[in-house]
């Protein structure tokens, strides 16, 4: 009896110290058990989440919400946005470029949102001539044109007249957009004027304070196969694709397609 007592106690003695690995192992059997039964399922919701963290990331440019003024509607403006670009509902240039001609549909990707953001889509566009001034007849539908540019920051040396107002020295001055004939919009005070850009007039009225920007990115609109639609980036990237060509500037005013 004695020899059975003592093998109780030494059993009961062991189990003491490994009271707690059972509860580590009893904690981790159910997760174990858990993560295989909902494989597929739970995976597709991680993923969902995962995508919808990336679109709403503040490191990519997308439209900021009411982020326009009654100012800046009224200049034409259509999105502010997050990274600092601003959005115009026109191609700059005296003579806005390229002329874009597509003797078929093209598959190719737009964007949902016209500040860049992570949304794109395969779209096929169809055949026509893509340009502001294209007629309706070579136009391959409704078109919605758009340049994204990067404001730059100006100050005054000292006082000037900008579109019929006396500033003083010091004024800052920024410039949203080129429009064309050297004339740009910009914004004074929150007031956005239209006269002769910095650098087209006295060199020394004008003192750069931010760096210089890029040419702005044309943009347009298209009508999707399906019914569906997007933002197409016009650049050089873009007019090297096979299928598509640059239409004839005939005119000021004036495009065709090209022969």
């Amino acid at each position: 009896m004695r020899k059975i007592w003592l093998l109780v106690g030494a059993l009961g003695c062991s189990d003491a110290p490994s009271d707690a690995k059972p509860t580590k192992a009893a904690a981790a059997q159910p997760a174990s058990k858990a993560s295989p039964a909902p494989t597929s399922g739970g995976k597709k919701k991680a993923s969902k989440r995962t995508k919808k963290a990336k679109r709403s990331s503040g490191n990519v440019p997308h439209t900021v919400q009411n982020g326009l003024s009654k100012s800046d509607r009224d200049n034409r403006m259509i999105a502010r946005c997050s990274d600092g670009n601003i959005v115009f509902d026109f191609w700059q240039g005296e003579y806005p470029s390229p002329v874009v001609q597509l003797d078929q549909p093209l598959r190719t990707t737009v964007r949902t949102d016209p500040c860049g953001g992570t949304v794109e889509k395969g779209c096929t566009a169809p055949a026509g001539l893509y340009h502001p001034w294209a007629q309706e007849k070579h136009q391959p539908g409704p078109l919605e044109f758009a340049v994204r540019t990067m404001p730059e920051t100006w100050r005054l040396a000292k006082p000037f007249s900008i579109a019929g107002t006396q500033h003083k020295a010091g004024t800052t001055v920024e410039v949203l957009t080129y429009l064309s004939e050297g004339y740009c919009t910009m914004s004074i005070g929150g007031l956005a004027v239209e006269d002769m850009c910095p650098g087209t007039t006295d060199d020394t009225v004008w003192k750069r304070v931010s760096p210089e920007r890029s040419v702005g990115v044309q943009l347009v609109k298209v009508p999707c196969a399906g019914g569906s639609s997007g933002w197409l980036t016009v650049d050089e990237a873009f007019m090297k694709q096979p299928g598509v060509r640059e239409g004839e500037m005939q005119s000021y005013g004036e495009v065709a397609p090209a022969r």
